[in-house]
């Protein structure tokens, strides 16, 4: 899958390793994730949209009021906007 609308650098970068760090102990310890997309790119690989939440929250709420991991990522310098 590729997080739409951000481009992070590549994993054989620093921060191309921190942004993976990032990904995998911000969903490692969630029960539910969302994910939003509608359409596929070049490489065959879902663009998607990711939301979650680290407390109990309905399928609903999650899109309202979870986390957005895309936004994430950008906020702390480890992918720019494209």
């Amino acid at each position: 899958m590729r997080l739409a609308g951000i481009d992070a650098p590549p994993m054989d970068e620093p921060k191309g390793r921190e942004a993976y760090r990032f990904v995998l102990n911000r969903l490692a310890k969630i029960g539910f994730v969302m994910v939003k997309t509608d359409k596929i790119d070049i490489y065959g690989r879902y663009v998607g949209h990711i939301f979650y939440a680290s407390k109990n929250l309905s399928k609903d709420k999650i899109f309202s009021s979870g986390r957005y991991l895309n936004q994430e990522l950008v906020d702390r310098s480890l992918a720019k906007i494209f």
